[in-house]
């Protein structure tokens, strides 16, 4: 047991939950048998101790997370489960805000105590009562303190009698940490897929055997509920958003991005030009988008396109719409004829209704890509997320079905922006690998010649007719100094074929000049550490409003 044990490095304690799923409608007497678990560590196995609320959680150095909740004697075990037993058959779950389940069921768990023969246990062990009552009934049951930990980035479970798995942002070096928490049988993961799932989205059913939605907190949760695709164990996955709003200071001050590169990031984003955000799963995508839009200019209109919602653009004008059909599911699901559901596409027409500036998906996967790119071709700005390891796979996983775009369309892009998990120092981190534009017809033989000239990693063709493009890797990621590199302004207005739009998209006559005052800006936000997004807009504002 874990009682007595010396901390070592200790953490505030993690108070800021996401409001807990309410109750569910369907309770039994069997689902209130607790389920609890101790840690039991030795002293020398700790890294770090920290709490969750009234539990205690351990990281191990050999890579485990460990939970050790509140003892309960077998007396109040026993009293425990006869007096939710009794609530649930004098109390109505249905039609109650969760903000009032864990106050009216306290008090209804103590009147019924006073009641009966369990009173004396009660009084003598409430709070670990309670903490067991508000963890089953209104919160995530045995997930609660994962779902309740902010240092928790996914959890994982891909079968019921197999330890939940773990990402912690803190521990990025170990990938997964086992905890030890497991189900109790295969019916209690299911029934808390289907709680989950009824409060916030569609249960997996025979017919739709995966789902995918997210809570108003922003946690997405992905379920499979039956044995057709899965066919050991229902399965779960659920990341959690940072509950940090990492904006471009943060970039900058990690060095993730250099004050050079960011400001070529903002004059593309002024020029309205069509990013691709591409890497790996939990690469670190969106949360790039999201960080370098904290210096996109405050006054546009923003569009978003999700399936879930994840982009949190901080401006005054956004339009935030959501598809009501995941398309990673879509395309294996399928849609009924005369559906009303609405995906990708459909809300990419439905921006040009909107006259945005801008035009942001969250991630494109399929065919739904074809309608972001015709709104890219009506003079909106776009950027969106997408699966490939390279800027090279990227445009060729879209010219290959089923995407299936033309190369034409392809040719809208501005640049392709790749996240990955690099090794450094022993330590695994999220880096910016590379900034490439996408050159073609005479820019595509300018750029292959300055990035020729320039002893850079250079420009690479991609074979074809025509409409052939150069992938012009602009900045790039050195791991032997560990920051983007060039620093050099002058090598980087002479390999750009973007940067000269600047002259009749912006009226700039100064390339130089505006690039320059742009970093100028940024690298005072990292020097002063502004991380307050209303600061930071203030600071982009003086660019485009000098004194």
């Amino acid at each position: 047991m874990m009682f007595g044990l010396k901390k070592k490095k200790k953490r505030k304690a993690a108070t800021d939950a996401p409001k807990p799923a309410a109750p569910p409608a369907d309770a039994k007497a069997d689902d209130y048998i607790i389920s609890r678990f101790d840690a039991n560590v030795n002293d020398p196995d700790v890294e770090e101790t920290y709490a969750v609320g009234d539990a205690t959680v351990y990281i191990t150095k050999d890579g485990r997370y460990l939970v050790d909740e509140p003892k309960l004697s077998r007396r109040a075990v026993a009293a425990y489960r006869r007096l939710m037993s009794n609530v649930h058959h004098s109390f109505t779950f249905r039609d109650i805000s969760r903000e009032e389940v864990v106050p009216l069921l306290k008090r209804t768990l103590e009147d019924e105590s006073r009641s009966t023969l369990d009173f004396e246990v009660w009084k003598q062990e409430r709070e670990a009562v309670e903490y067991y009552m508000v963890r089953d009934v209104a919160g995530h049951d045995v997930l609660d303190v994962l779902i309740r930990d902010p240092h928790i980035e996914d959890i994982l479970c891909i079968e019921w009698d197999k330890p939940v798995a773990v990402v912690h942002r803190e521990y990025p070096h170990h990938t997964l940490l086992d905890t030890n928490i497991t189900f109790r049988t295969e019916s209690n993961m299911e029934r808390l897929i289907q709680r989950i799932s009824q409060r916030y989205g569609e249960p997996p059913s025979e017919t739709r055997p995966m789902t995918s939605f997210s809570d108003e907190s922003g946690i997405r949760y992905t379920f499979t509920g039956n044995r057709r695709i899965t066919p050991d164990s229902p399965t779960m996955s659920i990341r959690k958003p940072s509950v940090t709003t990492i904006t471009v200071c943060h970039l900058l001050q990690s060095g993730l991005l250099s004050p050079l590169a960011g400001a070529y990031l903002w004059a593309c984003m002024d020029l309205k030009g069509f990013g691709l955000v591409i890497g790996a799963p939990s690469a670190g995508k969106t949360t790039m988008i999201n960080a370098i839009f904290t210096m996109a200019n405050p006054i546009w209109h923003y569009y978003t396109i999700e399936d879930v919602l994840e982009l949190n653009l901080p401006h005054r004008h956004v339009s935030r719409h959501q598809t009501t059909m995941n398309s990673s599911l879509q395309a294996t699901q399928g849609k009924a004829e005369g559906s009303d559901s609405f995906g990708v596409f459909d809300l990419c027409k439905l921006s040009l209704r909107f006259r945005p500036d801008f035009v942001l998906v969250g991630e494109i996967l399929g065919q739904e890509a074809d309608g972001l790119f015709q709104a890219a071709a009506s003079g909106s700005g776009c950027m969106c997320s997408f699966h490939a390891s390279n800027a090279e796979h990227a445009l060729t996983r879209l010219e290959a079905p089923p995407i299936s775009l033309s190369k034409s369309q392809t040719a809208l892009l501005t640049y392709v922006l790749h996240m990955s998990w690099v090794l450094h120092d022993n330590k695994r981190q999220r880096k910016l690998i590379s900034i490439t534009e996408i050159a073609t017809g005479q820019d595509a033989v300018a750029s292959a010649g300055a990035s020729c000239a320039s002893g850079s990693p250079g420009a690479d063709e991609v074979p074809g007719n025509s409409d052939a493009k150069t992938l012009n890797t602009l900045f790039w990621y050195d791991p032997e100094q560990n920051r983007v590199l060039p620093d050099d302004l002058d090598e980087v207005i002479k390999r750009s074929t973007v940067l000269p739009r600047m002259k009749v998209m912006l009226g700039v006559d100064d390339i130089r000049g505006d690039i320059e005052r742009r970093a100028r800006i940024l690298e005072r936000i990292r020097d002063d550490g502004i991380t307050d997004v209303p600061r930071i807009h203030d600071a982009i504002n003086s660019f485009y409003h000098p004194e």
